[in-house]
């Protein structure tokens, strides 16, 4: 029952609505449902098309929105255009149904036909260029010239209107004859106008010819390229055989500049400046010996790859101090220490110990109890029984439980003993009153 709607509506309601008497329930604020006020509500419910998560609209496909309210386009709009209503609305110049096709420049002009954003089919050929606008030139001169308002502007070595006909340049420099608009040079001279100088024998394919001289490629010589050299004349370093270097000794390379390394390194390791750097796993001057792991730490000596260990040190780097005797195999050596299993101790683990260190009720032997007086089990946890109960009774906490027939402190009185005595006692007093 609200009794003070002043004073309870708030934290009722959550601190997000107030309390109606009318209909015994919160009125919530924008963005919060429930009766408590406790769920948070999405804009318009997401107009029907998402659903609500945390107060946060998840719109199906096709829409979007912070209350899933605008539609979405079926593909990219890009860059050039934008999404309406569902539809790609496409910047000037673009179209398609996302906007990436592009509009002939100026409509060719009305001469030609827009075919996948270009002007094609201009017609009876008079007009060409991007939009139509250019007046073509007859034949697209041939291929050899540029058109020009219409008129062809032959490239060099054609002529005629549409640049069909050859011509040699500089008419051959009489050094040779015109034959289809290419020069036959004279011998000795060479080039499309015959105005090089030729070079014997056109350096047998292994340079350039230059005014009449012939400029080697790298690895031959001579005045038409016959020969082979060595690259770098071996820098000095080694003798040239047939446009190979035989290097000296300490030198190796194609012009015995690179310094080598004894043996290769036997494939160990890096020649570094005529020096090996070895490989993991290897060390040496040249690479030949295995290495240990961490050098042993300098706590033992490296043998063919594995540490020998200096005395108190174990492991494959000798990393590990050894423990006495192993721990004889009853614990694990820590730092050098024995941890013992349950059962065992003293410095290598060779000493057992009693449960319980027999709880201070006995003395421990051989990893056995001998427990003090009135005191048994593994660990004297147990108090004994007089007698343990005549073998006739249950000992427990120090106290006999009987058997039945059996009395007294460690059971070893019968019944009918006892009733007897009763009677005895019984009668006796008896003959004493009467008599």
């Amino acid at each position: 029952i609200i009794r003070d709607k002043q004073t309870r509506t708030k934290p009722y309601c959550n601190g997000r609505g107030n309390y109606s008497t009318d209909t015994c329930g919160c009125i919530c604020e924008p963005g919060w449902k429930g009766p408590n006020c406790t769920v948070p509500d999405c804009p318009r419910d997401c107009s029907d098309q998402g659903r609500c998560a945390n107060g946060k609209c998840e719109c199906f496909d096709g829409f979007m929105g912070e209350d899933c309210s605008v539609e979405t386009c079926p593909v990219d709009c890009g860059e050039n255009g934008r999404c309406v209503n569902g539809v790609c609305v496409c910047n000037e110049g673009f179209s398609g149904d996302d906007c990436t096709e592009t509009d002939c420049l100026n409509n060719c002009l009305g001469r030609g036909s827009c075919i996948d954003s270009e002007c094609l089919i201009c017609p009876h050929d008079c007009f060409t260029g991007e939009d139509c606008g250019t007046i073509a030139c007859p034949n697209d001169c041939s291929g050899r010239g540029f058109c020009i308002d219409g008129r062809c502007v032959c490239i060099a070595g054609y002529s005629g209107e549409d640049c069909s006909s050859l011509t040699c340049p500089n008419d051959c420099k009489q050094r040779g004859r015109c034959f289809n608009g290419v020069c036959i040079c004279e011998i000795g001279y060479f080039g499309e106008d015959c105005g090089k100088l030729s070079c014997p024998n056109n350096c047998n394919g292994r340079g350039r010819c230059i005014d009449g001289h012939c400029e080697c490629d790298v690895g031959f010589q001579g005045h038409d390229c016959s020969e082979f050299s060595c690259p770098n004349n071996c820098n000095n370093r080694g003798r040239c055989d047939n446009g190979q270097c035989v290097c000296e000794e300490g030198f190796g390379g194609e012009d015995c500049s690179i310094k080598t390394c004894l043996s290769d390194c036997y494939g160990r390791g890096q020649c570094v400046d005529g020096k090996c750097v070895c490989f993991a796993d290897f060390t040496g001057g040249d690479c030949s010996e295995l290495s240990c792991p961490s050098n042993c730490l300098n706590r033992g000596r490296c043998i063919a790859g594995q540490c020998v260990c200096d005395e108190g040190f174990t492991g494959e780097d000798c990393g590990q101090r050894k423990c006495h005797n192993d721990c004889l195999g009853r614990g694990r050596c820590v730092e050098g220490q024995c941890v013992c299993q349950e059962g065992f101790e003293g410095p290598d683990c060779s000493v057992p110990t009693c449960p319980g260190n027999c709880n201070n009720r006995g003395r421990c032997l051989n990893g056995k109890c001998v427990c003090d007086k009135g005191f048994v089990g593994d660990a004297c946890g147990e108090r004994s029984c007089p007698n343990d109960c005549s073998g006739v009774g249950q000992c427990l906490d120090g106290r006999c439980v009987c058997d039945e027939g059996h009395i007294g402190e460690d059971c070893s009185e019968g019944n009918c003993s006892r009733l007897y005595a009763i009677l005895y006692i019984v009668l006796f007093i008896y003959y004493i009153l009467i008599f």
